[in-house]
């Protein structure tokens, strides 16, 4: 909050405009007298904002014979990028959970080896090795393939991180950067094994198995050094497959509905 007054005998018709699209302040227009007003100033600054947004201020007589306008400063901003408040939380919480401050590292056994369990959790093709108990045979007759159920502990959990590397700009990378510990944080936080798929626009960076959540959080602290700002100058689409169009328009000809006619 800020407060305005006047010395002035006479009021004052006020009229306060932000300089930048990130700050808000309210109200804007107010009469000023020798009586306090109270104005509510709201800011999200970006990562490369001034340190001082103005406001430009108009100040008239009662009459409209005079007007004096000027630009004023009334904070200063010390601006955290969020990267690095996200990277403090990050470091904190792998001090107080490591080694004799009661970790919560999971044994390895617990993530290498999958356990069935007794909810379903999604189903998938057959692979070598599956017991035949747990064929879905429902959607292999539909399907036409061997596809297997999968089923998991009451209560377990697993996820994956993916995350693309290439930004357009510093404010776009701290946003990532915030967004991918916080969210490796998270996932530590509640337990949750881990896997990331990580890439950029030239490759695949790194990609891992589910592993215990600390061990990401730990990778996602020394991933966040290799977001680069790209020029996204070009879109490259998958070459189109001449043999399925060409079948395509053959099947459409067959057809003597209008909608189909309308595609050829």
């Amino acid at each position: 909050s800020l407060y305005a007054t006047s010395k002035a005998s006479i009021r004052l018709y006020s009229i306060l405009s932000p300089a930048e699209p990130w700050v808000k302040i309210t109200p804007q227009r107010f009469t000023l007298n020798r009586a306090k007003i109270e104005l509510k100033l709201s800011i999200t600054p970006p990562l490369a904002g001034p340190s001082q947004p103005q406001l430009q201020a108009s100040v008239i007589d009662p009459w409209g014979f005079t007007q004096v306008n000027q630009a004023i400063e009334p904070v200063e901003l010390h601006v955290i990028p969020r990267a690095r408040y996200a990277e403090w939380l990050a470091l904190r919480y792998l001090e107080q959970t490591g080694a004799g401050a009661g970790a919560t590292t999971l044994p390895p056994k617990a993530i290498l080896i999958p356990k069935r369990g007794v909810e379903y959790f999604d189903s998938r093709s057959y692979q070598p090795g599956d017991p035949l108990r747990d064929i879905d045979w429902k959607h292999t007759l539909k399907l036409n393939q061997l596809i297997i159920k999968e089923y998991i502990e009451a209560g377990e959990q697993r996820a994956i991180i993916a995350v693309n590397l290439s930004v357009t700009d510093a404010e776009e990378a701290d946003k990532l950067a915030f967004n991918l510990i916080t969210t490796a944080l998270t996932l530590a936080q509640e337990t949750i094994p881990t896997a990331l798929a990580v890439y950029n626009h030239q490759k695949v960076v790194v990609t891992t198995a589910v592993i215990d959540p600390r061990e990401t959080l730990k990778q996602t602290l020394s991933l966040v050094k290799d977001i680069t700002s790209v020029e996204f100058t070009h879109r490259f689409l998958q070459p189109s497959d001449i043999g399925k169009l060409r079948r395509n328009i053959t099947l459409l000809k067959q057809v003597i509905s209008e909608p189909a006619q309308r595609l050829l």
